[in-house]
């Protein structure tokens, strides 16, 4: 009876233990499988990488290449008036066929930045850009993307330089002075924001926004004149905008034009009954008015007996 519960109790251990051994082995092949699969997509990750890369390295590299081989220049010699050279890039389908992978390849590299951008992987992207850049250091659209992640992270003084290296690349593109000039409002460097601006009106298809901005900064630069200017510009089409009614109300308050700020004053107190800083304002202009023509009634009588006198020593005479 000892023997067979000694038996019992030797197969009962030796099935436990063996259960145990089984189940270690098993966590062990899932541990290794599971090392094994991150090292297949690291080494994916890796090769896509690598390829991608040389892609795009022969593309940049082959298009310094073919500037190099095929910008030939044909002369041509004028005989009545001396000798005058005249020169014509040839044209080259195969160079227009490289531009047009290259924008592609650019357009593809954008889409992926900005998808880490939206996973919130800043550093990474940056890098991609940088990375880049090292091939084609003034391309636009890479230059414009890595200014507006300084910008995302108040680095506006970095975002500052890459605009005005772009500036003289690409002369009248709008985006680039208008981005430029907001950058530089942010930034409270208003005189320098105003030149932008006046530069950029000319030829942007936006005038109201930058006749917004314009008036915006030549506020905060002391410039009264433009303020009224633009701002009434601007006060045109939107009559009611909040920002640019109060800032053409200063100026005119400023100037003593006290009915027309009054004006604009009302328009304000129609959108915001209760601002009291409009509400203080307008009492103080009406105040000013009063006092105004307090002083003028004073004034009256004195002159009036001067002239009487006058009238009444020359009847005399």
């Amino acid at each position: 009876m000892k023997f067979a519960k000694n038996a019992i109790f030797y197969i009962v251990r030796s099935k436990y233990s063996m259960e145990i051994l089984f189940s270690n082995i098993l966590a062990w092949y899932e541990g290794i499988l599971l090392i094994l699969l991150l090292c297949v997509v690291i080494v994916i990750y890796i090769v896509d990488t690598f390829f991608f890369s040389r892609r795009l390295h022969s593309i940049f590299s082959g298009k310094r290449k073919h500037h190099a081989q095929t910008s030939s220049f044909r002369t041509k010699k004028v005989k009545d008036q001396g000798v005058q050279e005249e020169s014509t890039e040839e044209k080259d389908p195969s160079a227009e066929a490289e531009s047009i992978r290259q924008k592609e390849v650019i357009t593809n590299l954008i889409s992926i930045i900005r998808t880490k951008i939206a996973r919130g992987e800043i550093a990474d992207a940056q890098a991609k850009i940088v990375e880049w850049l090292s091939l084609d250091k003034h391309n636009r659209e890479l230059n414009l993307l890595l200014a507006e992640i300084y910008e995302n992270i108040d680095d506006y003084r970095r975002a500052e330089i890459l605009y005005k290296d772009l500036v003289p690349l690409y002369e009248h593109d709008e985006q680039i002075y208008q981005r430029l000039g907001d950058n530089l409002t942010k930034q409270e460097k208003y005189e320098n924001a105003y030149e932008i601006y006046t530069e950029l009106l000319p030829f942007t298809h936006e005038r109201e926004r930058v006749m917004y901005s314009l008036a915006f900064v030549s506020y905060h630069t002391g410039k009264m004149d433009d303020v009224l200017e633009y701002g009434k510009q601007f006060l045109h089409n939107h009559p009611y905008d909040p920002d640019i009614l109060w800032i053409v109300a200063q100026a005119e308050f400023t100037r003593e034009e006290y009915t027309e700020a009054l004006e604009h004053l009302k328009k304000l107190r129609q959108l915001s009954p209760y601002n009291t800083e409009v509400i203080d304002q307008i009492d103080q202009i009406y105040a000013r008015m009063e006092r105004t023509e307090t002083q003028e009634k004073e004034e009256v009588p004195e002159t009036e007996p001067e002239s009487e006198a006058s009238d009444t020593q020359e009847s005399k005479v």
